[in-house]
């Protein structure tokens, strides 16, 4: 190698080296030493309340969504206060007749998912035809869902989001949309007597 290129190579493999050896912000990475922390984990562990005391509160929620005893103004009167939730409003709501929490799993301190078994007599559902209306299919079904419970700075734990199903538990009238129905020349009275009888069956209040 003739000698006026050696002192070149060697010069550039020393600025090479020392261009990696140099701090973050010379190399133009940024430092985010300050941001540690800024994020909060969520506390692990289990709830400090009994798994009894969540599923009553779930109950709770579930017995107040009946749907006999939601109206259309969708006030919810007595039924427990929801977390917020950004996600978007499910095309379909449960009509509830009956439910019943199963079992909790908790997920961190402050978050637990409940298992639900859930007894329904029509699914009501949103569509985008004609301009907007409802299609609510009246029938007899269960299923079970879990659902999330988060607590919060004050102790309350409170049903978040939608059932895994990606449903609501939906109230009765009509919101205003034209309604129809399956089969055809079925109504709200025949939900509010489908709901009494299925409770009626179980012993429930109406």
């Amino acid at each position: 190698m003739p000698g006026s290129v050696r002192p070149r190579l060697v010069a550039a493999l020393l600025l090479a080296v020392a261009a990696c050896g140099a701090p973050a912000e010379r190399r133009g990475s940024r430092d985010t030493s300050s941001l540690v922390g800024a994020i909060a984990p969520r506390p692990t562990g289990r709830p400090a309340v009994p798994d009894s005391t969540l599923l009553a509160r779930f109950q709770a929620f579930l017995d107040s969504s009946v749907v006999t005893r939601l109206d259309s103004s969708e006030s919810f009167v007595g039924r427990p206060e929801r977390c917020e939730d950004d996600e978007i409003v499910p095309p379909v709501d449960y009509l509830l007749a009956a439910g019943r929490a199963l079992a909790v799993t908790p997920r961190a301190a402050d978050a637990v998912t409940v298992r639900a078994a859930l007894t329904i007599v029509a699914e009501d559902s949103v569509s985008d035809v004609g301009g907007g209306h409802r299609v609510v299919r009246l029938g007899v079904r269960t299923d079970t869902v879990t659902w999330d419970m988060v607590g919060d700075s004050t102790g309350a734990w409170h049903p978040c989001g939608y059932a895994s199903s990606s449903r609501d538990l939906g109230p009765m009238g009509d919101h205003g949309l034209p309604t129809s129905w399956k089969p055809a020349g079925a109504g709200w009275r025949d939900v509010a007597r489908l709901t009494d009888s299925v409770r009626r069956a179980r012993g429930l209040a109406p």
